[in-house]
């Protein structure tokens, strides 16, 4: 037998290693995606409605894919603070049971993970107790200068599921509440 016989078989056996190196790498690749979910970034804004002289966040509807990590920018330009009852001061349902002050009211607590405010600080709530969701955070006021705080929170949202959220502080439920939507699909 001559050497031209094995070329043909070590040929086939080197494509053969080359397909299975290739597909256990999309294997491997697509596992890894599929393991990190997406991250949607919402950005919510309140301020004053001129019109009716209350304070109302925009957008009140929010909708992201189902399973995406769900990162939320609040800026509030509300320089008040308002009553909440104490259960509403903490920060829960987030990851990491956290949220960070990014600027404006909080002064020197900017920059810093917080796990809630005293109840003195608070302006406002993003809290969402319906769909299997438990998020209440506590939104500070603007700085007197009227600089907006801005809080940072995140959460990873269910499979498909609607829920509705609000504001628990007496501006938040008021004549016209402050309260919104929430979609996952």
């Amino acid at each position: 037998m001559t050497n031209g016989g094995f070329r043909p078989v070590a040929g086939l056996l080197l494509v053969a290693l080359v397909l299975i190196v290739g597909v256990t790498l999309i294997v491997l690749i697509q596992a890894q995606d599929s393991s990190s979910p997406t991250t949607v970034r919402v950005d919510l804004t309140i301020r004053q409605d001129p019109t009716t002289g209350l304070f109302a966040f925009s957008p009140a509807s929010i909708h992201v894919p189902a399973g995406a990590m769900v990162q939320v920018v609040v800026t509030n330009f509300d320089l008040a603070h308002h009553s909440v009852a104490p259960v509403f001061c903490n920060v829960t349902g987030t990851t990491g049971g956290m949220m960070e002050e990014m600027g404006g009211g909080m002064g020197s607590m900017m920059g810093q993970n917080l796990r809630g405010l005293s109840e003195n600080s608070v302006s406002h709530t993003f809290t969402m107790e319906s769909g299997g969701y438990d998020v209440n955070v506590p939104i500070p006021p603007a700085a007197a200068s009227g600089s907006p705080s801005v809080t940072e929170f995140s959460f990873q949202s269910h499979g498909l599921s609607e829920a509705s959220w609000s504001c628990e502080s007496t501006s938040g439920t008021g004549p016209m509440p402050m309260m919104g939507s929430f979609e996952s699909s």
